[in-house]
């Protein structure tokens, strides 16, 4: 750790559970940010991109202009692999801090036809976990 280098990490303690996971990615960028080297880490995890001395870069994400034409595609050809890269943006953009990491999967549940009744009830898992904790 005290030599210049470069690490390069992908998704830091997969299959994990999403508590454990987190901590341990955090732990371990942590770790990698009292040496010399430079680190690239790549994670689902939320709270890893807003770590003091991290610069947090995602990836833009699905454009919503294309999701009308890819709906029609998936209704008149059905869904196939590799369908979404055409309406996927991979490049990386600078995430501010406070600024939301968008959720599409949700949105790309829908399009490839998931059942309406399970849909909603995710968003409304996805939101009432935004609200964070309420009290008793």
């Amino acid at each position: 750790m005290r030599e210049n280098g470069l690490i390069l990490l992908d998704e830091l303690a997969s299959g994990t559970n999403p508590k454990e996971g987190s901590c341990i990615s955090r732990a371990i960028v942590g770790y990698l940010n009292k040496g010399e080297s430079m680190s690239l880490v790549t994670t689902h995890y939320d709270g890893v991109g807003s770590m003091s001395d991290v610069t947090h870069l995602q990836v833009v994400g699905l454009n919503r202009k294309l999701w009308t034409d890819l709906q029609q595609v998936i209704e008149e050809k059905g869904w196939s692999p590799g369908l979404f890269e055409e309406a996927m943006d991979y490049r990386l953009l600078r995430k501010e801090p406070g600024t939301p990491v968008p959720k599409d999967a949700i949105a790309v549940a829908e399009i490839m036809g998931l059942n309406q009744e399970i849909l909603q009830e995710a968003r409304r898992m996805l939101e009432q976990e935004s609200e964070g904790p309420r009290e008793a």
